[in-house]
């Protein structure tokens, strides 16, 4: 990776180190992509610097936040159901005594739920604004900015759809290594390339699509090898590697809106042929679930 005064530039794999390619479609914002020739990441190969310090005013969190999470996602309920069957399968009952955090923790509706089950929690998030919803719902240990700023360390950490917006993702999970008890745990929910991305690929050789599962909000796409790479290489050992599909009605129009389509017969046309795919469920699994495990030593 070479940094510059605008720009973040990557001459190699940010995961393996691995060589890599550029690819000749760019993402729908018009940034060029790379794709590593060993374990499939497709990310963005120069990153402008306004990307990296890019966030939403208050009122722009607000209402992301209240429109996202009108009900509690799925994803939160089941993410928590999963590690709660962890840790009952190793004997573990009382989670009185379990400090959990959460990176990314939005306006802390995963908190919640972890804190009615007993947990003790704590969230660390980029977005002041996010932190002070976290507030207002009486979750008192959230810190505003990265990692570094949350003290004490944690038998359980939390990342939902985080690591897609890293620049560097090795850096942050070695840094939650750190931030382990010994033999603690990680959940992590992230995209993952699938036959969605095939589809887009298919479509892009006739039409005005472009890329839009990476772009200046998520800067990488991972392939289910370099999610293994990453964990192992950051010092984890994965006990469950789950694929599931989670693009939802809620989102649609949003991520249509996101390739770029600017043809309205065609994006009629197109807007169809997804409500079609979507409610068949013929996407594919977007996303990787991932529990896993703090190995004794890091082999960072």
């Amino acid at each position: 990776m070479k940094t510059a005064s605008d720009k973040v530039k990557f001459t190699k794999c940010k995961i393996c180190k691995g060589p890599i390619m550029s690819l000749s479609v760019k993402t729908v914002d018009g940034l060029p992509m790379a794709q590593c020739q060993n374990c499939g990441l497709i990310f963005i190969k120069e990153i402008p610097s306004k990307t990296i310090d890019s966030s939403q005013n208050e009122a722009e969190t607000i209402n992301y936040y209240s429109e996202l999470y009108s009900h509690t996602p799925p994803k939160f309920s089941n993410g928590l159901k999963m590690i709660i069957n962890y840790l009952r399968e190793k004997g573990i009952k009382d989670f009185n005594s379990l400090e959990l955090l959460d990176i990314g923790c939005g306006d802390g509706t995963f908190l919640q739920l972890c804190k009615e089950k007993g947990f003790k929690v704590a969230g660390v998030d980029i977005n002041p604004t996010a932190v002070n919803l976290c507030k207002t719902k009486g979750i008192r240990k959230v810190s505003h900015g990265s990692i570094d700023e949350v003290p004490g360390n944690f038998d359980i950490i939390t990342m939902f759809d985080v690591l897609e917006h890293l620049v560097d993702p090795k850096n942050l999970l070695m840094k939650v290594w750190k931030k382990l008890k010994p033999g603690g745990i990680i959940y992590i929910e992230t995209p993952r390339k699938c036959l969605l991305d095939a589809y887009i690929s298919f479509f892009s050789l006739f039409t005005s699509i472009r890329n839009n599962r990476v772009s200046n909000e998520h800067l990488q796409l991972f392939t289910d090898k370099s999610l293994h790479i990453l964990l192992n290489i950051s010092g984890f050992n994965i006990v469950y590697f789950f694929k599931r599909q989670s693009l939802s009605w809620a989102n649609k129009k949003q991520y249509i809106y996101n390739l770029g389509i600017k043809n309205k017969i065609l994006l009629s046309i197109f807007t169809i042929l997804a409500n079609l795919v979507i409610s068949l469920n013929l996407l594919g699994r977007n996303k990787a679930i991932i529990l896993a495990v703090k190995r004794e030593v890091s082999k960072c």
